[in-house]
C-alpha cells in the first residue's frame, strides 16, 4: 500500500508542478518602481535604438523571407526575447556584466525546479521502492534525494544572493 501511495504522489508532483508557476505582468513590475527623468531619457534613447535596429532587421528579413523557415523564424523570435530581457536588466543594474549574470541566473532558477523534481523522484523511487530489496539502491536513492534537494535550494537562493551583493555596491 505504501508503494502505491508513493507512486501516485510522485506522479501527482510531476504533473502538477508545472501548474504552480506564476509570473508577474511586466507592466505591473515596472509601474511599481519610480523612474527618474534622466533614467527615462536613457530608456527612451535605448528604445529608439532598438526600434531602429528592429526596422533594419525587418527590411533585411523581408528581403530574405524566402529563405526563412518557420523553425528559423522561431529561433529569431526567441533571440529577440532574450535581448529584450537583457536590455531590461541593463536598465535595472546599469552594467552589462550584471545584466547578463541576472539573465542567466533567472534562466537557471526557472529550469532548476523541474530538473530537481525529476531527480528527487528518481531518488525516491530508488530509496523507497527498489531499496527495500537492495540496500545499495537505497543508499544511492538517498544520496540522489539529498543532492537534488541541496541543488534546488542552492539554485533558488543564488539569485537572491546576487541581488544582495549587487544592491550592496
Amino acid at each position: 500500500m505504501k508503494k502505491i501511495i508513493l507512486v501516485i504522489s510522485m506522479i501527482m508532483v510531476l504533473f502538477t508542478s508545472p501548474l504552480s508557476y506564476a509570473t508577474a505582468n511586466e507592466n505591473e513590475v515596472d509601474s511599481a518602481r519610480p523612474v527618474e527623468t534622466t533614467e527615462k531619457k536613457q530608456i527612451e534613447t535605448m528604445f529608439e535604438e532598438t526600434q531602429e535596429n528592429s526596422l533594419e532587421q525587418e527590411t533585411t528579413s523581408q528581403e530574405k523571407s524566402e529563405d526563412i523557415t518557420p523553425a528559423a523564424q522561431k529561433i529569431i523570435e526567441n533571440k529577440s526575447k532574450k535581448d529584450e530581457k537583457i536590455a531590461n536588466y541593463m536598465e535595472k543594474y546599469g552594467d552589462q556584466t550584471f545584466a547578463y549574470t541576472a539573465y542567466y541566473l533567472d534562466f537557471i532558477q526557472l529550469y532548476s525546479i523541474p530538473v530537481c523534481i525529476i531527480g528527487i523522484t528518481i531518488g525516491a523511487f530508488n530509496f523507497y521502492i527498489i531499496g527495500e530489496k537492495k540496500l545499495d539502491k537505497r543508499e544511492k536513492g538517498f544520496s540522489f534525494i539529498m543532492a537534488f534537494l541541496c541543488g534546488l535550494v542552492f539554485f533558488q537562493v543564488l539569485p537572491f544572493i546576487f541581488a544582495l551583493v549587487v544592491a550592496g555596491k
